[in-house]
């Protein structure tokens, strides 16, 4: 490759200490984790315990929102999430990143428990 000294530069800059990157992460991981709780709690089920910012999960077993609407019904209320991922297709993911800040996590998490009263 005869650019991968540009390539490498990038990685370099994103683990440096003075960008700052590293601690978002760990601050994305964080948010990323309070969301999957406040989503189990809602009742939607996690595919497996978030050690990530990317956030697995199903609607509850038995409602009526099925994976194809909740994206559509997230969308309408300014959330971006996708659905089809798994095995089977049934999981919907989350990616918690930089941009995104407490107070719309919260607002995310909240929209994601009214999406279940529709």
């Amino acid at each position: 490759m005869r650019q991968a000294g540009v390539v490498a530069a990038a990685g370099l800059y994103a683990l440096a200490d003075e960008s700052g990157h590293l601690l978002r992460l760990q601050e994305d991981h964080a948010l990323a984790a309070h969301l999957a709780e406040r989503l189990e709690r809602a009742g939607y089920v996690l595919a497996h315990d978030v050690s990530t910012n990317i956030i697995y999960f199903a609607p509850p077993a038995g409602h009526t929102m099925t994976v194809d609407q909740l994206p559509v019904a997230m969308k309408e209320r300014g959330v971006l999430c996708s659905g089809g991922y798994g095995s089977t297709g049934n999981l919907i993911r989350v990616v918690v990143h930089r941009d995104i800040s407490r107070a719309q996590l919260e607002w995310t998490a909240s929209s994601f428990e009214q999406v279940l009263d529709m």
